[in-house]
């Protein structure tokens, strides 16, 4: 709305190929499901995604208003791929609650949230997914989210940049309206002093 002659373009890939592309300067910022440490980043919390367990609405669980945490070993499941920052939240709060995803009967893998969404709709199983990208058709009445009791899986997604790239006139101002939102959000003000493996997991849906 400030600057409505800025277009802008957005690619989904995996964090890998994400922070390959921030790197070598083909994108001017991008968004992790997890911080990253890298000489040159700077890395801020943007947002605090919850993810959720999606069932049909013709599901039997439709109709609960919560299920245990153990019952889900009788269902079976559209997942993400282990790598993926979904797919860790999901399995680091299941843990908690003394189920193991790797137990769970994962029926197929799809690398996006619409795509799980879609099969869910189609009664091919159960799913986590960000509740932003279940809202729609929640509304709709194709999909419901399914409390699980004692459980909330959430997590922070992160914006980057690069500080050894130029930054466009866009990206420059985006960044500050963010930190100008968010002012206490800024985790990394300068590059750390060490740059661990990068873990594969894919940018956000």
């Amino acid at each position: 709305e400030r600057y409505p002659r800025v277009h802008a373009t957005v690619q989904v890939s995996t964090r890998a190929q994400v922070l390959d592309w921030l790197l070598s300067g083909e994108v001017d910022l991008a968004i992790a499901s997890e911080q990253i440490r890298r000489n040159g980043l700077h890395t801020r919390r943007f947002f605090q995604d919850e993810i959720v367990l999606l069932a049909p609405a013709h599901h039997p669980w439709a109709q609960r208003p919560s299920v245990h945490p153990h019952e889900l070993y009788q269902e079976r499941f559209i997942m993400r791929e282990p790598s993926s920052g979904t797919y860790l939240a999901v399995a680091e709060a299941l843990s908690q609650a003394g189920v193991e995803v790797e137990r769970l009967e994962a029926v197929l893998i799809l690398a996006n949230a619409e795509a799980i969404i879609l099969a869910i709709e189609e009664g091919i199983g159960l799913g986590f997914v960000s509740r932003i990208a279940a809202q729609r058709c929640a509304r709709l009445g194709r999909v419901q989210p399914i409390a699980l009791e004692g459980v909330v899986i959430t997590r922070w997604l992160y914006l980057l940049r690069h500080t050894h790239h130029p930054q466009s006139p866009a990206a420059r101002a985006f960044w500050g309206f963010v930190e100008e939102a968010l002012p206490e959000d800024l985790l990394t003000a300068s590059p750390p002093p060490y740059a661990p493996e990068l873990l594969p997991h894919p940018a956000p849906n």
